[in-house]
């Protein structure tokens, strides 16, 4: 599964965008992708400091506030990750090649153009890096890798995030849903969600009932009554992927 955040100002250009980037993956039944769609660089840049993670990112470079030079210099900061600029002008084009750019495409974007360019991209291996959550606690900021999560469960109110050497991290009063309170994580596709108030770490895991999870530490997790046929599908098919890697 690829993530590919898409972002422009421009609701017209970004709705063309996301009919371009739906249509190159309709032609192309064999890989699976999801778009994450950003009208504005700011609510972009908010997800990458709380740690969200891209395969592709497709970023208009002239933007109010936030642009895309700045957006591609914030996720370049956490890791390689191709990126395909859009722009009016050939003006900054200099610019984003300096920051690496995959291709630079002139508006309106061409399809052909554009599909090579998402060719291109998805060619390339996805390089393994370190998901990195920012949890905000009474002390501050806290960034915890998400191999060092092993358990996250919403407990009166706020998240507690268990880590595997045995200390926990606990967030502020969470306001609104529990899902949302520690986005990104529900996208990590090392995570389950066994049940409304857990997400657990696969690579955790040291057995699966019907009903609950065991961790390696020893800790139950329960299973939400109905959800064991999904949860056993997700962690046998992380089981698959990670034993491609090993081969």
């Amino acid at each position: 599964m690829f993530h590919i955040a898409v972002c422009d100002n421009d609701r017209g250009d970004l709705e063309a965008l996301l009919g371009q980037v739906q249509h190159y993956f309709a032609g192309h039944p064999d890989i699976t992708a999801e778009l994450h769609s950003f009208s504005g660089g700011e609510e972009l840049a908010e997800q990458l400091r709380r740690g969200a993670h891209y395969d592709l990112l497709l970023l208009d470079i002239l933007m109010p506030g936030i642009g895309g030079i700045e957006l591609g210099r914030l996720a370049r900061a956490g890791g390689e990750v191709p990126i395909i600029y859009l722009t009016s002008s050939r003006e900054y084009a200099l610019d984003a090649f300096e920051n690496h750019a995959l291709r630079y495409l002139l508006k309106p974007v061409d399809e052909r153009e554009l599909a090579s360019a998402l060719t291109l991209a998805l060619s390339l291996p996805q390089a393994e890096q370190t998901r990195w959550y920012s949890v905000k606690t009474r002390g501050g900021l806290v960034s915890l890798a998400g191999d060092h999560i092993a358990v996250v469960e919403e407990r009166a109110r706020t998240a507690v995030y268990s880590l595997t050497n045995g200390s926990a991290v606990t967030s502020v009063s969470i306001r609104g849903t529990f899902d949302r309170a520690v986005a990104p994580l529900p996208d990590d596709p090392d995570f389950l969600h066994p049940h409304k108030s857990f997400f657990v770490n696969m690579r955790c895991i040291c057995a699966l009932h019907t009903d609950a999870i065991i961790m390696d530490d020893g800790r139950r997790v329960p299973i939400r009554r109905g959800n064991y046929p999904a949860v056993s599908r997700a962690y046998l098919k992380y089981l698959a992927r990670e034993s491609v890697k090993t081969v």
